[in-house]
């Protein structure tokens, strides 16, 4: 049985994109059902190559759309969105790698803790802080942060979101602040000493703008009583 030209090719650019995915979907640190880039990202792994072949053939994939032109269709050649969105999502994945390995010296990397799931559980939890906090601003941001790193943020799942649930641990938990022992506490006098006088001679120009002002609201509103 012979295989077309055409079928062959399929084989090839499934089994590509198959491995491009196991590649960017990386969650643990040993080789799964022997696939060999479901392993980690390490200095030698075989993504590296995977990753330029990759970006070679999805740069020339192009899809056939029918454009009509009056009574007559014609086929034309365009390039869908989600495949530039890929070769840049390949792009990131190896800018990334080239920062941890050479800056910070990360031997190994899984790519699965940079997709949306776990940055979407994230914003979700943010998102219905205080039931509705569907638009934040700077302030309320930081607040919300702040409550939810207290009361354990990284949850495994936001509640109505599309997604998987992050099994990712804290590197550190807040519980050292319950159980430090060791805590230093200043030494507080006994008595508190107070002046004997208060003096209110320091009195500046907007002290006495601001008592003007009340004081005119407060003769304004009693002569509408008296006239």
């Amino acid at each position: 049985m012979k295989i077309k030209k055409v079928q062959c090719f399929n084989v090839f650019f499934i089994l590509l994109v198959d491995n491009l995915f196991d590649s960017l979907n990386i969650s643990t640190l040993s080789v799964q059902n022997g696939k060999i880039y479901k392993g980690p990202i390490k200095r030698n792994s075989p993504h590296h190559q995977l990753w330029q072949k990759a970006k070679e053939i999805l740069k020339t994939t192009k899809y056939i759309k029918k454009v009509r032109f009056g009574d007559k269709t014609r086929l034309t050649e365009t390039i869908a969105p989600s495949i530039t969105n890929l070769i840049k999502t390949v792009e990131g994945i190896e800018s990334l790698w080239k920062l941890l390995s050479r800056k910070y010296g990360i031997d190994a990397m899984l790519t699965k803790n940079f997709n949306q799931d776990p940055i979407e559980n994230f914003f979700g939890n943010i998102r219905s802080y205080g039931v509705r906090n569907i638009a934040p601003n700077t302030v309320s941001f930081e607040g919300a942060f702040k409550a939810l790193m207290i009361n354990n943020y990284s949850e495994p799942h936001s509640s109505g979101a599309n997604c998987e649930e992050d099994h990712n641990e804290c590197l550190q938990s807040l519980d050292f602040f319950l159980k430090d022992k060791n805590i230093i506490t200043p030494d507080i006098p006994d008595t508190i000493h107070f002046n004997s006088e208060i003096c209110f001679d320091h009195s500046n120009e907007i002290d006495v703008g601001q008592s003007n002002y009340v004081c005119g609201w407060i003769l304004k509103r009693c002569l509408k009583f008296i006239i």
